[in-house]
């Protein structure tokens, strides 16, 4: 990664935040430069069947439609947050999940993110990838961020920091 300082305003940036039981298992900012260069290693298999995923279980238009008619009135990003944006299931209700967010700056950017993924629909994605894009994400974790030993119960393929 770049190391770009990411709260200058106009550099915009990606925040990834997993959790198990409400404590942070790995928390970490990427530019949007970082982040799209190492998309680019995903496979195109695992790729599409991220986007196949995603396209039939999210309405990702009924929620621009959310924003266009929140901005004008009371917008609470909480909201957004409260469930996993696959399944519906309360975070309340989510052992682990993942929070995505966009910021410019030191800014949150409302569009498709923010927005939190549960574990077991991360599980569902993992499933999907090749050996080839979860290796590379693997190696990401491994260089960039670790695992702390108290979470060493949890599957390493599980845990695929940069996915979405």
């Amino acid at each position: 990664m770049c190391e770009r300082p990411l709260r200058t305003p106009g550099t915009q940036y990606l925040v990834e935040k997993a959790y198990r039981e409400n404590e942070t298992i790995y928390e970490y900012a990427q530019c949007l430069d970082c982040f799209m260069e190492m998309h680019e290693e995903i496979s195109p298999e695992s790729q599409a069947c991220i986007d196949e995923y995603f396209e039939k279980r999210i309405n990702f238009e009924s929620r621009q439609l959310l924003l266009r008619d929140g901005i004008n009135s009371t917008l609470n990003v909480d909201d957004w947050l409260a469930h996993c944006v696959v399944t519906r299931m309360p975070r309340s209700e989510c052992i682990d999940y993942t929070a995505y967010a966009l910021c410019d700056g030191p800014r949150l950017v409302l569009c498709d993110l923010p927005y939190i993924v549960s574990g077991q629909s991360m599980e569902e994605v993992v499933s999907l990838l090749s050996t080839s894009t979860r290796d590379r994400l693997t190696e990401f974790n491994d260089r960039y961020l670790g695992l702390p030993t108290e979470y060493m119960d949890i599957p390493r393929d599980n845990l695929v920091p940069g996915l979405l």
